[in-house]
């Protein structure tokens, strides 16, 4: 009997570290590939220009457009998604909960690129109609936002359903109205859960690619604040070259430089979430 409780904690004890295994093999062989890029770019500067024919590996743009297509879809996904996640929690009744759920899981799992020809098609024809341009920033953002805002909402719903119910009874004690309790008692205590939904889902929008390659233009992109100014990420470049870096000297070693670098960030996010999740007390 104790061979074989043994044996089934040695299971599960490897089930339960594959994942670090796979992460620590993902990073090694990202450092072994792109590590000579990373070092080159903290010696010499990330550089501005992007032109492997001239090998020159200038990443500061596709870091900037990576940021800020990023946090844009993030802020749309949040507006509507973490008011949605409180009207679910707050004020919804239980039919139109179980309407609006199954609807939320099935937008989540629509794949990356249905929604991205979607954007394509008809949200680039939109703001063209609206603006004059197509592809662009702002094209991304609602395209990438609808993506990631199952995700916020969902979170952010379980955020505050995991406030003590005694908190809200408190505040009623003490006159308040549901609006009043709701703005001034729940959600700042669901604050921390709010702030890791928007923190997940900055980082699954850090690298998305499908998304992006059908809505975003595809070109070098510049610093700018422009919204309607079409660009490219990271994840894109990465798709991009990867098949022709092994014939360009210093591109394969970018590429893989550019994805260890993104790991990097997203890594840096979890952190994050970490640390707030022991602050506020969520295990």
């Amino acid at each position: 009997m104790r061979i074989g409780e043994s044996i089934a904690r040695g299971i599960f004890f490897l089930c339960a570290s594959s994942s670090i295994l796979i992460l620590l093999t993902l990073l090694y062989f990202l450092w072994v590939s792109g590590g000579s890029a990373i070092s080159n770019w903290i010696i010499h500067g990330f550089g501005w220009i992007w032109a492997p024919e001239e090998q020159q590996y200038g990443i500061i743009p596709l870091i900037y457009s990576t940021l800020y297509v990023a946090l844009g879809a993030t802020i749309f996904a949040s507006v509507i998604g973490i008011l949605s996640g409180i009207y679910l929690a707050e004020y919804a009744d239980q039919r139109l909960r179980n309407a609006v759920k199954p609807g939320l899981e099935m937008l989540s799992g629509v794949p990356s690129i249905v929604l991205g020809l979607f954007g394509s098609i008809i949200i680039t024809a939109l703001i063209y109609d609206v603006t004059g341009t197509s592809y662009s920033y702002i094209v991304v953002w609602i395209t990438l936002g609808i993506l990631i805002m199952p995700t916020i909402t969902s979170l952010t719903e379980d955020s505050i359903r995991a406030v003590p119910s005694g908190y809200k009874e408190a505040s009623y004690a003490l006159g308040a109205s549901r609006w009043q309790t709701t703005y001034r008692v729940v959600v700042p205590s669901a604050r921390s859960g709010i702030i890791n939904a928007f923190l997940l889902t900055f980082g699954r929008g850090m690298g998305e690619v499908m998304v992006v390659y059908f809505t975003a233009g595809n070109v070098l992109p510049q610093i700018s604040l422009d919204p309607f100014r079409m660009t490219s990420t990271i994840p894109i470049y990465i798709s991009t070259y990867v098949g022709e870096g092994s014939s360009v000297p210093g591109q394969y070693q970018a590429l893989n430089g550019m994805g260890l670098l993104l790991m990097a960030i997203v890594g840096i996010i979890n952190v994050v979430i970490y640390f707030t999740s022991r602050r506020a007390g969520i295990q």
